[in-house]
Parts: C-alpha cells; sequence; structure tokens
C-alpha cells in the first residue's frame, strides 16, 4: 500500500489496516490511523499526506490528529520547488487509474 522515508529517520507504510510509523533506528511499529491507508507521501518539516477510502489526509509525525484535505479517493503528492525558498506544488491524481 506503500511507504515512504521522513525527515528524522521515519518511515511511514500503508496497509489494509491502517497507517504505520517506525523508526528506522528502533523497528517497532506504531499504528497512527486505523483506516485502510495508500501511498503515505513527504511533506516538508514533520508532515505527509496518505490515502484512505474517504479522502486524502495530511498528518503530523508529531502524533496530531490526521485532518482531511480532499474528501476523494485521490492520489496525492508534494513536488518541492526547484527554487529555493519557494512553495512547492501538491500534485493531485483523479480519475481513472
Amino acid at each position: 500500500m506503500g511507504g515512504v522515508w521522513l525527515d528524522g529517520g521515519v518511515i511511514l507504510f500503508g496497509t489494509q489496516n491502517g497507517l504505520f510509523r517506525v523508526s528506522s533506528s528502533d523497528g517497532t511499529p506504531v499504528k497512527i490511523d486505523d483506516h485502510r491507508s495508500e501511498s503515505p507521501a513527504w511533506l516538508p518539516g514533520k508532515h505527509f499526506l496518505y490515502t484512505r477510502p474517504d479522502g486524502v489526509f495530511v498528518g503530523s509525525i508529531d502524533g496530531a490528529k490526521p485532518a482531511q484535505i480532499l474528501p476523494d479517493h485521490t492520489s496525492a503528492m508534494y513536488v518541492p520547488s526547484p527554487a529555493q525558498g519557494r512553495p512547492g506544488h501538491l500534485l493531485l491524481f483523479a480519475g481513472r487509474r
């Protein structure tokens, strides 16, 4: 269901049973969302995107409650700007896969 390595040695991976966080040095997974989760993607800082059947969510490795940003089951990813100090872009894929 996908995985991503975030800043600070945090690895996220999605499963049928939820979204999990694991430290690259510890190896003990911690569930951070109980819903089926797919395609976790890096965001700047301590945040990440991921997809659930009920939409696209943004979460924080600090443990804050995930927030829904789109109501559709859509693939999303962040692309940093090539120009330093400029904001990047959130790319969405909607439609047939």
